[in-house]
């Protein structure tokens, strides 16, 4: 005869075995399988059309207003959408450029079906036209580009430079090379190129004091462990603290690279100089604001990062190394092999520490096994 307590016992073990078995049964069925913290945060950068390529592009358009335009000679294709906000900060200047360079022509694809408001300012000028890609042919013969997109075409319609996104501190050097442009340079070093998974991450040249330094050249030989962090970013904090605590800090046998973007003096400024220029006063206010909304800085992550093994932190202020692979923002995370080639891309904006340990302790693991 079984005894009460036994019986009890027995029924308490069954149920979260019943409940076990019936999890597995619902997964095999569905197809599903469980995933872990790498692939349910991995990244798909968009890839537009790259630089180099020969896009198709029909000869005739017609502008917003139904007019037929010819698209031919050296041009300078910017694809926007009125609901982006970075695009609406690029039309500040671009009514500048436009009105400046004349050897080049400005054809401004707009997306939605409504009229952008750079139109009232530039719609009498020959040198610039608005598209209404209301179908997406243009869109899609450029890789579904983000917005905003520039893309430098020459006569024969090949990409000579691109670049996605606006970055308020970079605009004079988008000036400079729509200058270099306009007098006929066609070769550039300093475009955006695409990053993909199982390809090698790009060559990207970079000054550390003033000594030239290159990823992913320097690090190869090693697998390679690289964060996008910044400064304002909570999410940043908490994956540089949960670093020091994983093992993977004292893992000579793994790079780690730590690209940090900060709130300095020289970005606040150049943010306060493009509002001074085009009488931009909230944005002129969060300029000078930034700097409350610090989390870390340079300082902090160098301390943090001391005592790692086979790590180095590069300053990216101005974001000049994570724009050329369209990985501003995030935090992100790059994994490589020892001969370059992107293993994951991860977007790693986590709400608690917790998250962060589970990402280094995958990492671990992956990168064991390409030693």
């Amino acid at each position: 005869m079984t005894r009460p307590g036994t019986v009890v016992t027995r029924i308490v073990v069954a149920v979260p075995l019943c409940a076990a078995l019936l999890v597995a049964v619902l997964f095999l069925f569905s197809g599903k399988r469980p995933t872990n913290i790498l692939t349910s945060t991995a990244f798909v950068p968009k890839q537009s059309l790259p630089v180099g390529s020969v896009a198709v592009i029909e000869k005739q358009a017609r502008d917003i207003n139904g007019n037929s335009i010819v698209l031919e000679g050296r041009k300078i294709l910017i694809f926007s959408n009125k609901a982006c906000g970075s695009c609406t900060y690029l039309t500040f200047p671009l009514i500048e450029w436009v009105r400046e360079f004349r050897d080049v022509s400005f054809c401004y694809i707009e997306k939605s079906d409504q009229i952008p408001l750079i139109y009232a300012e530039l719609k009498s000028d020959p040198n610039f036209h608005i598209i209404a890609d209301r179908t997406s042919h243009l869109y899609k013969t450029f890789g579904e580009p983000s917005t905003p997109s520039v893309f430098f075409i020459d006569d024969n319609n090949r990409v000579m430079w691109k670049n996605t996104g606006f970055l308020i501190t970079d605009y004079k050097r988008y000036g400079e090379r729509i200058r270099d442009f306009s007098l006929g340079k066609t070769i550039f070093d300093d475009y955006q190129d695409n990053i993909e998974i199982g390809k090698p991450f790009p060559k990207i040249t970079y000054s550390d004091k003033g000594t030239a330094m290159n990823l992913p050249t320097d690090y190869l030989g090693k697998p390679t462990l690289m964060l996008f962090v910044y400064s304002s970013s909570k999410a940043s904090k908490d994956l540089v603290e949960t670093l020091s605590t994983s093992a993977l800090a004292n893992d000579a046998a793994v790079n780690k690279v730590i690209v940090f973007a900060g709130i300095t003096e020289d970005t606040v400024q150049r943010n306060l100089d493009f509002a001074e220029r085009f009488s931009l006063k909230q944005l002129e206010y969060e300029a000078k604001e930034a700097e409350l909304s610090r989390q870390i800085d340079l300082l902090y992550v160098l301390q943090e990062t001391k005592d790692f093994k086979s790590t180095a932190v590069i300053e990216d202020d101005f974001f000049e190394i994570s724009n050329r692979i369209a990985l501003v923002g995030g935090p992100f995370m790059c994994m490589l092999d020892a001969e370059g080639q992107v293993l994951n891309i991860n977007a790693v904006k986590f709400d608690t520490p917790d998250k962060c340990a589970d990402l280094f302790r995958e990492c671990k693991k992956v990168l064991e096994e390409r030693r």
